[in-house]
């Protein structure tokens, strides 16, 4: 599978999947259970080259549903619009494409803090994905001057591990599903962060 993605990704791939955790994932819980994304979209983020990101964004894990594409909030098309992003479409003032495809054209790799979950178990993997997460945030960090928009409390654990943080601007907000439970409370609606971005790295969402 690793030879889909572009060359950049090879050697961090190979390294980080062969590991028994993602060994364990791949063989023992996969195959018995129903999960998401399919299993030919779950490395989607990695068909962006590594130079060419210019802002990651790091949600939770895919939507438990059909929905989910192998990317962060992103969904398949002819798929309706999740609570997730009509909240972020809000924010924006404007409506945008479900699946994202304008953002990734613009260098936004969105990223999973998982990239699988079992159907209808939102947060199920987070655990095998824990450190494959923490080291691509940090290959991503060495290599890249970018910008980072964590997206809640999960996702801000991992600002930890952006390294060489003086060439990288991070932005943090409320998940976007918080406002849902939340009554339009949570603080992402307001925050301003898309305007945020715009103004520091030029990149209009």
């Amino acid at each position: 599978m690793v030879e889909r993605y572009p060359e950049c990704w090879k050697e961090f791939l190979e390294t980080n999947l062969n590991t028994p955790v993602l060994i364990s994932l791949a063989k023992d819980i996969l195959p018995n259970i129903n999960y998401y994304p399919q299993y030919n979209n779950i490395f989607n983020v990695f068909n962006m080259e590594l130079n060419n990101i210019k802002l990651v964004i790091i949600g939770l894990d895919p939507y438990p549903h059909n929905a989910a594409c192998g990317y962060a909030f992103a969904v398949s098309k002819g798929i309706k619009k999740p609570a997730s992003l009509r909240i972020i479409e809000k924010e924006l003032g404007h409506e945008i494409n479900p699946s994202l495809e304008d953002w990734i054209d613009k260098g936004v790799f969105l990223l999973n803090a998982a990239l699988t979950v079992e159907a209808g178990k939102p947060g199920s993997h987070l655990k095998y994905w824990k450190t494959f997460t923490e080291n691509l945030i940090q290959e991503i960090s060495k290599k890249q001057a970018c910008a980072w928009l964590l997206m809640g409390k999960y996702a801000q654990n991992y600002e930890q591990f952006v390294q060489n943080k003086d060439i990288h601007t991070i932005f943090k907000v409320p998940h976007p599903a918080a406002e849902v439970y939340s009554g339009n409370k949570a603080g992402f609606l307001g925050s301003g962060v898309f305007k945020q971005i715009k103004k520091s790295i030029d990149l209009e969402l």
